[in-house]
């Protein structure tokens, strides 16, 4: 059984800065990948997000490089986190990143089980959104103020993997309010790369698939930074189901190095 393309997501760029004081990650039962992980003060990441479900497995696959604001390589560091106590993988899009998302959720109150959390995605966003608009009042130049949540999960209750998004804006491809937590059946990734990479709509394999996404997503221009590239580094693939969680990296760019800047016509190894 292969995952259905039902809607679309976003290539999103997050200037993101990690907010002091540090997240606990025993406290919510954080894993991120070893390897290619480091906190990175005033970060600005290009992130590509996608998640889908496979059978009974959810997905979601990121690339991991941050840039500067003129588009140089800050560094790389993971940009999805799981939950494996929650069964759930959550990644944000916007400024703060993933590190000063979790600490706005972390800042919520107890979160026992899935239901929590998906009550507590809206709460979190918008305390973070808040905390920026005061950094921020008049908008970050050329990008807003605007967040987006994202969660794929096992549901133990109802046997299945499910994937979530909610928008400070609420005006995503797949429509809701501001902060609602919407439910996406099949795929989340960006309309045109979807289709171009999946015509047919389905992935039946999730590295061969991935990869071939996140490559289509490389080559993409950033509308803030022209002729940079904005997506690479490594890619990761984290995954959720009944026997529990993994996270893998699929794909590197061996070519992306600190204080350089991508070539999109870079091949991955």
């Amino acid at each position: 059984m292969s995952g259905v393309l039902k809607t679309v997501g976003v290539v999103a760029g997050i200037a993101a800065m990690f907010l002091p004081p540090p997240l606990s990650a025993i406290a919510l039962g954080i894993a991120t990948p070893a390897g290619d992980t480091q906190l990175i003060e005033k970060r600005k990441p290009m992130t590509a997000i996608n998640a889908f479900t496979i059978d009974d497995v959810a997905y979601m696959a990121t690339d991991t490089m941050h840039l500067f604001p003129d588009g140089t390589i800050e560094g790389f560091g993971s940009k999805a986190a799981i939950l494996h106590e929650l069964g759930a993988i959550v990644a944000v899009a916007g400024r703060g990143g993933i590190l000063a998302f979790m600490e706005a959720l972390n800042g919520v109150g107890i979160i026992l089980d899935q239901g929590d959390l998906l009550k507590a995605m809206p709460v979190a966003l918008k305390s973070l959104r808040e905390r920026i608009d005061k950094e921020y009042p008049t908008g970050i130049p050329n990008q807003g103020n605007r967040l987006q949540g994202f969660v794929a999960l096992y549901d133990v209750k109802r046997g299945e993997p499910l994937v979530y998004v909610l928008d400070t804006e609420g005006d995503m491809p797949s429509g809701g309010k501001p902060y609602e937590v919407r439910e996406v059946d099949g795929i989340l990734m960006p309309g045109p790369i979807g289709r171009d990479v999946l015509p047919f709509g389905y992935v039946d394999d999730p590295v061969a698939d991935t990869r071939a996404v996140i490559e289509a997503q490389r080559r993409m221009e950033f509308a803030t930074i022209p002729g940079v590239c904005c997506v690479g580094g490594a890619v990761e693939l984290f995954s959720m189901g009944p026997n529990g969680w993994g996270v893998e990296t699929i794909a590197r760019y061996p070519a992306d190095e600190v204080g350089g800047r991508a070539d999109r016509a870079s091949v991955a190894s």
